[in-house]
């Protein structure tokens, strides 16, 4: 029986849940008719609706959307067997559940948890269910990411780069083509084969086949008991041991991403090797036996001392699997590359094995197969080996005589300048050649090492033993000399002994083509181009490059085939791509994007109606065409246009990085045989870095080019007239441009210098100074599309030039006396008053107000700091006081003795100004420079006795006018190596430091001999990777690994290359590679770069090569204030080792009232901290780059709403910044007084303090100050809760009772 009191309780309870229903829903009636009835009954619905709720973590969504959820189970849960009130209220129950689990807002997980969860999926996956090339960049990030992530300095940095950066490369992950190493599918049958194979340094990717001394083919044995295959290998005899890995290790070996998971075990490598430790130490040695390596029975090595190679036979156990070869040298003492081991992916490919038939004796029509034999990698697919084929064989046929165990093979010359064929018969190994890293290298230097084959003047006779198939597979070391080339040709010339078809592989959707021979890849090989479309995942990627940069582009992601696995050419062929209707010819480009995702840029010709180019990569290409610039602005009429701008890398055929700060289409004003344009600039991002353009100038229409193709001649600044603010109308500062001038410009306009279509600008961008470490401004080309000119008026209305006048006076407002001399002060005060008067004028014309302007502009530009920077010159002078009178001759030594006593001079003056600072500087380094040795007065330069030398080097960009970023990564004190006559230079590299981040260079190539400079003084030719000595350590003598490496690719530290001209250049070209730079921005990381040798400064030094030791940065700080919650954050290097923070909340005071007053215009809530850098000693420091700051967001502070301004001089500087995990973080050089300020606030931070504590007693899921737009709903469900818990009091209470 029910009583009365249990009868109210229920029906309470039941009219609250319906109020709360139709509140939180919306709904006018609550008992509207319920949703339509399914199979299963309300009840069953509900409970499996619960069922799933109860599976719900509540910590993984935000208290306000769990809220409801919680108060609607627990209701439910109580009632759901009530029949009379699910019959009431039931289907209200299971809609206003569903929909409000629907409303369940996740918690946003930080950046680092994100990253985890992506790591832990990324290793389930398998990397061989996986093309390499799409896994390659996938293993690059993780094993970046994962030795970092714990690294909270990086993390903040560079976390939600990795993040997107990640989730992209893992979802364009291309599955293989449902086939896996260990399949066999090649099903070859039984016979002698001649395989491509290539040595790899990287375990995941086919990257990196520098010096892996490998022979491009190899001879695979196929019989019913056992697979072998012999690799042939340059250099062995250098080596103590060599390993060979079991192929059922290479899955998990592939998996693992690091060389060290197997290592050979140490006791297979004698004591007396002195590299041993070593080698143990890095972990290429293994303490622990283990059975990863066969056993050395188990493969054979024949060695050939004469020739400097051996051949290895090694049983396979899968011929479509890598296996992994590793040799470990002798010791030599004076040869660092001894020190190092040499290991090496063996890719086989088997889908484009051969298989050699001997004929019977008789005359035969033999293949002739040419690769490049200059260098230590069996790179077959460059342009070396295709010059060598086309000049020794055009058709690549050749007459073979079998007679028994011999075969004479005639090649017909196809080249008429050859002057001698010879072919290597011994190899000799002295001096330099006998060095590790020369006898990896297929060639050899020494004339006597060859014997001609020419015979007739135009034929090439090679005689070939073909009891063992060897000479057909591997082949004859050959020399070519040319009457018009100064530097013989070395290749590698083997045969096959069938004709060689050609192969016109043809894609019939696209019609894209691959054209190669079946030596290259074999027949049954199909070629597919699929083209690129909206759909696919990459499309928006490459659109928001090319849509804007070029006038039309497409993409085909191509591939070849055999069997459904995919085929990777051993050398190049043709791709061909039709040239799309309407496309000019002239102006199309081809990319091909690496694996990196870079825009490799290819070399094409036009052959009818196709683009061709010469590639043995497979992968996306994007083919495009730029805008047409043949039109240009002469005949257009007068009045307002609308038109199309672009901004042109000055140099290279491709968008400068400014482009992306040009807003396109712009405006452009037609008036009296004069056009004005007006441009609006917008941010120009790299990554984590973002800022605007400060400055553009524009070149006079008399201006002429350098021979490197840059322009020269006066220059003239385009106007602003609007500057870019903050919503409170300050100037926008951020920590590129605060302390300075450099405000940014958001609208121009400036005179055309003349009707062309292009003509050339300068762009600053601070972002790139910041980045650079100094002035960093840059010519470009400025394209105006005449053909998109569309008229939108016929109105010219005059240039905004006030607008301009009041902006330049507003700038001079922001200026402080004190921080000027008084004489360029008083010439500011006196343009300013003038512009003044000038702007209150109503009748100024538009004349004056341009020379009011041009004079308040030129006053600001010419004011001079009160405070000078002594700083570059102290360090100048301490650098000449290190030179020695006895090195140098008398008369340049006195001048440099006299340019330090005027430099110590100016220095020690009170007087002295900047100007007069800097040309002390100039004069001293001048006095430097001039310095002569005196053994340079008695050697000749370019027939330097064998021995060694110092020099000094500078890093020169291709303008031949700045230094490179890499002159900041070398110490430039090098070594010269005189040896047989040949010169050799040993450099040290160091690390950089750009914007806060610390890198290294990467890689580092010398031009070979017969290069030559293009119109832009571009170096062009073949390019040789410098000889790695050493490799960068830590402290603690363990590799330097970041987040733009790994173990398989560490950084050098001492490298060694050739001076193919000796001293006889004005520059060495050189070609870098600075993955950081890479990073910050696209394209920028790979530049050729030339190396200016001072051979004035030669000296003879005998002693050992010494690298200095590296100065170690200090360490990053990571502060985190207990008294406020502030948090400090600097990189290494930012701050002396020692620095001291010091964080103290101001609430009262001379300094809080003046912050009070500075904000009134802004908020009255607001926190103010006093921030302080010092150093050991208390005094107060400035950071060697940028710092973050953190402030917390309190409870009652709206973070929508928030902003950070730096108070000063009764004046604030608004300090833009990012909210994230309660804290508004800010970047910025600068201490001092920063305030937390709610825009718009009305209560004071006190009375906040005093609400929020009130409010905030026993509930932290109340709705923040000011929203309102729940507050009936919230208190409702709050008493259904009340009341739920009244009848659970309740009914527990006479439960006892009875009890």
């Amino acid at each position: 029986m029910t009583t009365t009191k249990q009868s109210w309780l229920k029906r309470s309870l039941a009219v609250l849940l319906a109020v709360m229903m139709v509140m939180s829903m919306g709904v006018a009636n609550v008992f509207a008719a319920g949703t339509e009835s399914s199979e299963k009954s309300v009840k069953e619905q509900l409970q499996e609706l619960v069922d799933y709720a109860d599976t719900l973590d509540p910590a993984d969504y935000t208290p306000e959307s769990w809220s409801p959820v919680n108060i609607l189970l627990t209701g439910i849960k109580a009632n759901i067997n009530n029949e009379e009130m699910l019959s009431q209220y039931g289907e209200q129950w299971l809609s206003t559940l569903k929909q409000k689990l629907d409303d369940l807002v996740l918690v946003e997980k930080s950046v680092k948890e994100q990253l985890q969860e992506l790591l832990d999926y990324a290793d389930t996956l398998d990397p061989t269910d996986y093309t390499p090339e799409s896994w390659s960049p996938v293993n690059i990030l993780l094993t970046g990411i994962k030795a970092n992530i714990n690294n909270e300095e990086m993390l903040s940095q560079y976390g939600e780069q990795w993040l997107s950066t990640l989730k992209q490369k893992i979802d364009e992950l291309v599955p293989t083509a449902g086939q896996k190493p260990d399949e066999d599918v090649t099903n070859l049958e039984n016979g002698i084969y001649r395989i491509p194979v290539k040595g790899y340094l990287n375990l995941t990717n086919y990257e990196g086949q520098t010096d892996s001394a490998l022979y491009p083919y190899g001879l695979l044995e196929i019989t019913d008991e056992e697979k072998q295959i012999t690799i042939r290998l340059n250099g062995y005899s250098a080596f103590d041991n060599f390993f060979v890995l079991h192929q059922e290790y290479m899955d998990e070996y592939r998996k693992s991403g690091k060389w060290t998971t197997f290592s050979p075990n140490a006791s297979d490598i004698k004591d007396d090797n002195q590299s041993k430790e070593d080698w143990l130490n890095d972990g290429w040695l293994s303490q622990t036996d283990n059975e990863y390596y066969m056993d050395s029975s188990e493969f054979t090595i024949v060695v050939n001392e004469e020739m400097d190679y051996a051949d290895i036979t090694i049983p396979l156990e899968n011929i479509n699997d890598d296996m992994v070869y590793q040799g470990y040298p002798k010791y030599v003492s004076n040869d660092s590359m001894s020190k190092n081991g040499r290991r090496f992916v063996l890719k086989m490919e088997p889908t484009n094995a051969e298989k050699i038939h001997i004929p019977e004796n008789g005359e035969y029509s033999w293949s002739v197969v040419v690769d490049d034999g200059s260098q230590g990698s069996n790179l077959s697919n460059n342009e070396m080996t295709d010059q060598i084929q086309s000049m020794l064989s055009k058709d690549g046929i050749a007459t073979a005589m079998v007679d028994g165990e011999k075969a004479t093979i005639e090649v017909e010359l196809s080249n008429k300048d050859i002057v001698d064929v010879k072919t290597m018969t011994k190899r000799t190994l002295s001096g330099a050649s006998s060095t590790l890293i020369s006898r990896f290298k297929m060639k050899s230097t020494n004339a006597s090492d060859y014997e001609s084959v020419l015979k007739d003047g135009n034929k090439a006779v090679f005689t070939v033993d073909i009891s063992s198939y060897k000479d057909l597979v591997f082949g004859k070391r050959i020399l070519i000399t040319l009457k018009t080339e100064q530097t013989p040709f070395y290749g590698l010339v083997s045969f096959l002994t069938s004709e060689v078809e050609d192969l016109n592989l043809t894609d019939a959707t696209t019609g894209l083509s691959y054209k190669t021979q079946s030596s290259n890849v074999s027949k049954g090989t199909t070629f597919t181009a699929m083209p690129l479309t909206k759909e696919d995942d990459s499309y928006s990627t490459y659109e928001s490059f090319f849509g804007t940069s070029y006038a039309n582009w497409s993409a085909w992601e191509i591939k070849l085939e055999r069997n459904g696995i995919e085929v990777i050419p051993t050398r190049n062929g043709t791709l061909s791509i039709p040239i799309p209707d309407g496309w000019d010819s002239d102006l199309i480009h081809l990319f091909r994007v690496n694996m990196y995702g870079n825009y490799e840029e290819q070399d094409i010709s036009i052959d009818g109606g196709n683009i061709v180019t010469q590639t043995s990569e497979m992968g996306t290409y994007i083919l495009c065409v730029e805008r047409n610039y043949a039109t240009d602005g002469s005949n257009l009429e007068e009045g307002t246009y609308s038109v199309d701008v672009a901004v042109w890398n000055m140099i290279q055929n491709q968008p400068s990085m400014a482009d992306q700060g040009v807003k396109s289409p712009a405006k452009l004003v037609v008036e009296n045989d004069k056009k004005i344009l007006y441009l609006e600039f917008e941010a120009v991002s790299n990554l984590d870095l973002s800022s605007y353009m400060t400055h553009m100038w524009i070149y006079n229409d008399d201006v002429v080019y350098s021979d490197a193709g840059y322009p020269q001649g006066d220059t003239y600044e385009a106007t602003v007239y609007e500057y870019y603010r903050t919503n409170e109308g300050e100037f926008l500062t951020d920590v590129f441009n605060e302390g300075s001038l450099n405000y940014y410009p958001k609208q121009i306009y400036f005179v055309l210098p003349n009707d062309k279509a292009e003509f050339p600008v300068r762009f600053r961008v601070p972002v790139m100074d910041q980045i650079g470490g100094g002035d960093f401004a840059q010519d470009a080309r400025f394209r105006i599309d005449y053909s998109t000119a569309e008229k939108i008026s016929a109105e010219t209305p005059d240039v905004p030039i006030k607008n301009a006048l009041i902006e330049e006076i507003a700038v001079a407002d922001t200026l402080n006396q004190d921080e000027w001399t008084y004489s360029s002060w008083s010439a500011l005060n006196a343009a300013y008053n003038a512009a003044k008067k000038l702007n209150n004028d109503s009748s100024a014309t538009v004349e004056e107000l341009m020379d009011a302007h041009a004079d308040l502009k030129n006053a600001m530009d010419n004011l001079v700091s009160s405070t000078v920077d002594t700083s570059k010159l102290e360090e100048l002078i301490a650098e000449a006081e290190k030179y020695k009178s006895e090195d140098y001759t008398a008369e340049t030594y006195d001048a440099l003795v006299a340019a330090i006593k005027n430099a110590k001079a100016v220095l020690n003056s009170d007087m002295a100004t900047q100007v007069e600072i800097d040309a002390e500087e100039t004069s001293l380094q001048n006095a430097i420079d001039a310095l002569k040795t005196k053994d340079s007065e008695e050697l000749d330069i370019n027939n330097l006795p064998d021995g060694k030398y110092t020099l000094y080097a500078q890093m020169i960009k291709t303008d031949r006018e700045n230094f490179s970023m890499s002159n900041n990564a070398i110490n430039h004190n090098v070594w010269l190596e005189v040896i047989d006559g040949e010169y050799y230079l040993t450099m040290q590299f160091k690390g950089l430091t750009i914007e806060n981040k610390f890198g290294y260079l990467m890689n580092l190539s010398y031009y070979d001999a017969g290069y030559t400079y293009n119109d832009f003084g571009i170096p062009q030719g073949t390019l040789i990777p410098a000889e790695v000595l050493s490799t960068q350590k830590n402290a603690d003598g363990t590799d330097v690994i970041d987040i733009y490496n790994d173990a398989d690719h560490l950084y050098p530290e001492m490298i060694r290359l050739k001076l193919v001209d000796k001293a006889a250049g004005e520059y060495v070209p050189l070609h870098v590679f600075v993955p950081i730079m890479e990073a910050i921005s696209e394209g920028t990381g790979s530049q050729d770069v030339l190396m200016k040798l001072d051979w004035s400064l030669l000296k003879l030094d005998d002693g050992e090569i010494k690298p200095e030791e590296p100065v170690e940065q200090s360490p990053a700080v990571d502060y985190t204030d207990a008294a406020t919650g502030v948090k400090v954050n600097a990189d290494k290097g930012v701050f002396d080792e020692g620095v001291q923070i010091v964080v103290s909340e101001i609430t009262k005071g001379a300094d809080y009232d003046n912050a009070v007053s500075s904000l009134s215009d802004v908020g009255k809530k607001f926190k103010l901290y006093d921030i302080k850098f010092l150093d050991a000693d208390g005094n107060e420091v400035a950071p060697n780059g940028t710092v973050s700051i953190s402030f917390p967001i309190v409870a009652g502070y709206d973070s929508a709403n928030l902003a950070v301004y730096r108070l000063d001089d009764g004046g604030k500087v608004l300090v833009r910044g990012t909210v994230e995990n309660g804290y508004y973080t800010v970047i910025t050089k600068t201490a001092g007084a920063y305030t937390l300020v709610e825009k718009g606030s009305t209560i004071t931070d006190a009375e906040n303090t005093e609400n929020a504590g009130n409010q905030n007693q026993g509930n932290t899921n109340i709705p923040q100050t000011g929203d309102t737009s729940n507050i009936a709903v919230y208190v409702l469900l709050a008493l259904a809760a009340a009341g739920m818990m009244g009848v659970t009091m309740v009914t527990r209470k006479r439960k006892a009772e009875e009890k």
